[in-house]
């Protein structure tokens, strides 16, 4: 237990922020408590959670037509575009659009209630959803970093790159 405690105090930026400690980041993050925290993953998937559950809990989403939450997920969701025409520069725009995406996504999984799937069964399809919703974020910011980090001096070499030196260090120390 202590070998995992320690790499997880030694990961911890990686792990809260996951992005390197570079100016062409910082927008993808917000510091708490001296605490680097990941902007969207800090912001959408509370909201998500959060919205789910008052919905569900309230019977909100049982008194909307499927087509209402399909339409409000869309609405809402679309605040992932916001990221696309840079305003995710400004950190405000971009903690509400993260906001707008887990709120979406409530509204769009909120569908599987309307569908007659056992408590468990809407569980393990909420689980599946979210995993390939991550799968496929992570592959876009993926992307998004790659062509970033191509345009730095460094040119994706970490090990040298100060913004990801430390943390590749960190995790090559493995537990």
């Amino acid at each position: 237990m202590g070998r995992l405690r320690n790499f997880l105090r030694r990961n911890k930026y990686f792990l809260l922020a996951h992005h390197p400690k570079c100016e062409q980041f910082e927008d993808d993050t917000i510091k708490i408590n001296n605490t680097n925290l990941c902007i969207g993953c800090f912001t959408a998937i509370p909201t998500f959670f959060i919205i789910l559950i008052i919905g569900l809990i309230t019977s909100y989403f049982q008194n909307l037509t499927t087509k209402s939450l399909v339409l409000i997920g869309i609405i809402l969701s679309s605040g992932y575009i916001l990221g696309k025409f840079n305003f995710h520069k400004i950190k405000w725009l971009n903690i509400i659009s993260k906001g707008m995406v887990g709120a979406g996504g409530a509204f769009l999984v909120s569908i599987l209630w309307k569908l007659p799937f056992s408590p468990i069964g809407r569980i393990i399809m909420v689980f599946v959803i979210l995993q390939f919703a991550f799968l496929g974020h992570g592959i876009l910011r993926a992307i998004s970093i790659y062509h970033t980090c191509q345009k730095c001096e460094f040119k994706l070499n970490w090990r040298e790159c100060p913004g990801m030196k430390e943390i590749t260090y960190n995790l090559d120390k493995g537990f």
